[in-house]
């Protein structure tokens, strides 16, 4: 399987987590390939990997968004 990341504006920071969200389904053996390839390239972020949606964003719980108060 060939998959190609684009992340547009989207800024991960060592610290953070990013949830990776992909419409294909894939095996623990890929899956785990995805978030090694992913390691290398994002040092220190937190990867969680979905299969079955489209989405990707970065959570970050302890940060208070205006929106929230």
């Amino acid at each position: 399987m060939r998959v190609a990341y684009e992340l547009g504006a989207t800024v991960v920071r060592p610290g953070q987590t990013l949830v990776l969200c992909t419409p294909h389904q894939m095996s623990t053996a890929e899956a785990d390939q995805m978030k090694a390839r992913l390691r290398e390239k994002l040092p220190g972020v937190e990867l969680v990997l979905l299969t079955g949606v489209t989405q990707a964003l970065v959570y970050e719980p302890d940060e208070i968004r205006a929106a929230d108060t």
